[in-house]
């Protein structure tokens, strides 16, 4: 039966109806025989013998009223009444005639050979009788009336029941056959209903099987895939399927295993998600961040625990600026209440392509507010993360660190930050800028004290205690600045004494050039005096000329001396120039570490 349980469902109706059609034809095919059995035994005894019959009867009352009209001709009666019976006798020969025709035609009709025959016979000795009663009547006619009577009662009357037995045969032939048509039509009814009865309850039990056979596939298909989606229901996502039939309850059960797979696959992607979703859920509520999601329409849907307990510290301050405010109601209201913060708007919001920052005073607090639009994987618009920094702190600390550190831009280190009242992050960063300050104070302190002694002369000072970075790198520096220092005053006092050896020696030889020179003009003047005596004397002019020559040659050796000393006094004076350009640079060395350290 695997064929019909693999049919769909249309052709099994279809050759269920079909069997249907096909046993309701038998069965009007058995009625329509019954009934034309039936009704040709109707017709046989209705119309045939019933009528067979009828005509019978009549033809025997016409053939007895013949005989009354003819028997009254031969009474003694009036003319009168023998004219009625005349006319009478004529009616009732044609009454007979016809009756006889119609008889013949039935007969023939139906090819009735026996009744044909027994018809001919009673035609026959009709006449016979017929021309009987004739000549009683003549005879009568003729005065023979008594001749006329006993005729009449004798060979008339032997013809009349003899035409009469006929005629009663006749009948019983057709009473006969009537019966016998009537026993064919009880017989074609009880056929016709057996028959009926047999293929109605055949019809019936094949109905009842086809019907439980169409049933049962139907109900035991259906009843698998309830059963099925039922499981299903229950959460049963393992449950084995049979996909082997061929009908609509198989392509059921076939789709019922699709989709059963489908949807374990996911309820198992949905519990992945369900679980992510609860960790990031989890998260957000173990997270120090204050976060909120809103919908589209700038409804709250979710607020962390962070958030929850922010808003609930300072719910007095926020129900001042946002009337009715309580944190009870605030999941599930629209972020519309806030309109002191303008970023917060669900218009803003739902304008949102990227993330939003700002910053804003609210509720006695300072917040950075992050709004962040949330897309689902098809990139549609589902709803807004909100996030709230809680700057207040921050923003003291700012305001408090700018202070100091304009006072240390100024060169003024008194200052430092407050540690009383901070925590965490910001009391390290506290501690750490106020070390940080000190340290640079004391390392500018150390700075001074070493400039300061420098500016008094001690070539001998340093900087005393522990440093780290460049503020070692600086010491080494002042340090080094300060040895090379002391080494060039003492280059520059060794040239010093040299250029003051040299200027005592072109002192002393100017000293001597001078008297030389006032020697030489004292011998000029002489020469000169001399002169004026040349007139008188060549000798003397000779003498005087030759020591005028050891003169000369006496000014050129100390010229050449004085020379000497003025070559020793520039070589002195380019030492002297160089060690200026040591000493410079050693002064803008000083002067960029000053700067530095006022930086600092």
């Amino acid at each position: 039966m695997n064929w019909f349980r693999n049919l769909k469902i249309a052709p099994k109706l279809m050759l269920a109806f079909g069997v249907v059609i096909v046993l309701i034809l038998i069965l009007a095919g058995a009625g329509w025989r019954g009934m034309s059995s039936l009704n040709e035994a109707t017709e046989a005894v209705g119309n045939r013998w019933m009528v067979q019959l009828s005509s019978s009867q009549d033809l025997k009352a016409a053939i007895a009223d013949y005989r009354l009209q003819n028997f009254r001709l031969v009474l003694r009666t009036s003319d009168e009444a023998k004219q009625k019976a005349r006319d009478q006798i004529a009616i009732s020969e044609t009454n007979v005639t016809d009756l006889l025709d119609s008889l013949d035609f039935a007969a023939n009709e139906a090819k009735a050979e026996n009744e044909k025959a027994m018809l001919a016979t009673i035609r026959a000795d009709w006449e016979a009788y017929v021309k009987n009663t004739a000549d009683v009547t003549s005879a009568y006619d003729m005065g023979f009336v008594d001749e006329a009577l006993d005729m009449f009662l004798a060979d008339n009357r032997a013809a009349y029941d003899k035409v009469a037995d006929e005629i009663l045969a006749l009948t019983t032939y057709g009473l006969e056959n009537s019966t016998k048509a009537r026993e064919g039509a009880a017989d074609a009814y009880g056929e016709a209903k057996a028959v009926i009865l047999t293929t109605l309850l055949v019809s019936i039990v094949l109905a009842i099987a086809l019907a439980l056979l169409i049933a049962r596939a139907l109900a035991n298909g259906v009843r698998s895939a309830v059963t099925v989606a039922n499981e299903v229901a229950a959460g049963r996502l393992d449950n084995v399927i049979d996909t082997n039939r061929g009908d609509e309850i198989g392509d059921l059960l076939k789709s019922l295993k699709k989709m059963q797979g489908d949807l374990k696959d996911r309820i198992e992607s949905e519990r992945l998600v369900a679980e992510g979703n609860l960790r990031i859920r989890n998260a957000l509520d173990s997270a120090s961040a204050a976060v909120l999601i809103a919908e589209n329409a700038g409804q709250v849907i979710y607020a962390n625990l962070s958030l929850q307990a922010r808003f609930k510290e300072i719910e007095e301050q926020i129900a001042a600026e946002v009337p009715g405010f309580t944190m009870d109601s605030f999941i599930g209201n629209s972020l519309e209440q806030f309109s002191s913060l303008p970023s917060l708007n669900p218009d803003t919001l739902a304008a949102l392509e990227t993330s939003s920052v700002a910053e804003a005073a609210f509720a006695g607090r300072v917040f950075q507010i992050t709004a962040t639009p949330i897309a689902n994987e098809g990139g549609e618009r589902i709803g807004t993360l909100v996030d709230f920094v809680d700057r207040t702190v921050e923003v003291a600390v700012e305001k408090e660190v700018q202070g100091v550190v304009d006072a240390t831009t100024r060169g003024d280190f008194s200052h430092a930050i407050a540690e009383a009242g901070k925590q965490g992050f910001f009391l390290t960063l506290a501690k750490s800028l106020n070390a940080g300050f000190a340290g640079t104070a004391g390392t500018l302190t150390e700075i001074r004290r070493v400039m300061g002694l420098l500016a008094e002369g001690d070539l001998t000072a340093s900087m005393k205690g522990q440093f780290q970075g460049q503020f070692g790198e600086i010491r080494d520096a002042i340090d080094t600045t300060v040895s090379q220092l002391r080494d060039l005053i003492q280059q520059i006092q060794q040239s010093a004494g040299q250029i003051n050896t040299a200027a005592s020696e072109i002192a002393a030889g100017n000293q001597d050039l001078s008297a030389r020179t006032e020697q030489q003009a004292a011998n000029l003047e002489e020469t000169a005096a001399s002169m004026e005596e040349l007139t008188s004397t060549v000798k003397q002019n000779a003498d005087s000329a030759r020591q005028a020559n050891q003169l000369a040659s006496g000014a050129a050796g100390v010229a050449e001396q004085g020379g000497e000393v003025v070559g020793r006094v520039v070589t002195t004076m380019v030492e002297i120039e160089k060690s200026s350009k040591r000493v410079a640079d050693i002064i803008s060395t000083i002067d960029g570490i000053a700067f530095q350290t006022n930086i600092l």
